[in-house]
């Protein structure tokens, strides 16, 4: 009758723990696909000025571009301060618009996954039929420190490489290093402990 007795409670604490580890991975994924869903998308802020210095507050900031369905607009605050966020990877042009000064523009602003471009922007008092465009400015992230890698659809139907995701880390993200080699696909399907600059 004992040994009866510990059969069942061996097969109801297989069971626990069985129940336990499939629920494992329905409560890690969910945390990992927003991560990496806010990584697909770039910001653009800046300050807009007058020609005196001071914060220009109310301008009509307006971005445009092919990837986006139609353009977005902004107004500056009381610091002269506007922010886009959420924008899909792609080349966009601003432009700027006040009463009593001259509407300026840039235009070929790069956006990439995960970085914050900051485009500054002064006015001068001027018609408002005349236009400053400055082509071609780079801007450079100085909120962001992290490093990422955007991979297309392109990549990842011509580049051969296997099809699970640790196999497309490896191979598609320099900075990532495996704990194992997946030859000939040796290693499919099973997960590989990763890291990127020693951690």
């Amino acid at each position: 009758m004992l040994i009866k007795s510990l059969d069942v409670s061996r097969a109801a604490r297989c069971r626990t723990w069985r129940a336990a580890l499939l629920l494992l991975p329905a409560l890690v994924l969910p945390a990992g696909l927003a991560r990496g869903q806010t990584l697909q998308t770039g910001t653009i802020i800046g300050t807009v000025r007058d020609n005196q210095g001071g914060a220009a507050a109310q301008v009509t900031v307006t971005l445009t571009s092919p990837v986006l369905i139609t353009a977005r607009t902004d107004s500056t605050n009381a610091e002269g301060s506007y922010r886009f966020p959420s924008l899909p990877p792609g080349v966009y042009a601003l432009s700027y618009e006040l009463t009593g000064f001259r509407k300026a523009s840039r235009t070929n602003v790069l956006v990439d996954a995960s970085v914050t471009r900051t485009i500054d922007v002064t006015l001068e008092v001027g018609a408002i039929s005349e236009t400053v465009e400055v082509v071609g400015e780079a801007g450079v992230d100085v909120t962001d420190t992290n490093i990422a890698t955007s991979l297309d659809t392109n990549a990842l139907q011509n580049i051969p490489t296997a099809r699970d995701v640790w196999s497309i880390l490896q191979n598609m993200a320099p900075q990532v290093v495996l704990d194992r080699e997946d030859v000939g696909g040796s290693e499919g399907g099973l997960q590989a402990v990763f890291s990127s600059h020693g951690s």
